[in-house]
């Protein structure tokens, strides 16, 4: 999983440095403004400075059910009353 984040940021470095390097800088910029919070939110809650957040809304996320379960469980009420 790390290995795939830290190719993915290589190559994001490599195209930021190319865009400023033929001189689009307001691209660069833009480059930044998009990825630098994202990755600063993201080490941040690696290290644990940020708290996760509820417990309940984890495992809801986690295991959440497939589309096609959820509809079936919404055919199976709306049949039965």
């Amino acid at each position: 999983m790390l290995l795939g984040c830290g190719l993915y940021y290589g190559v994001l470095m490599f195209n930021l440095a190319v865009t400023f390097w033929i001189g689009e800088s307001l691209l660069v910029l833009t480059g930044l403004l998009i990825y630098v919070p994202i990755t600063a939110f993201a080490l941040l809650r690696l290290l644990n400075k940020i708290p996760a957040g509820h417990p309940s809304m984890d495992h809801a996320i986690l295991n959440s059910d497939s589309p096609s379960t959820l509809l079936k469980r919404y055919t199976d009420s709306t049949t039965r009353s």
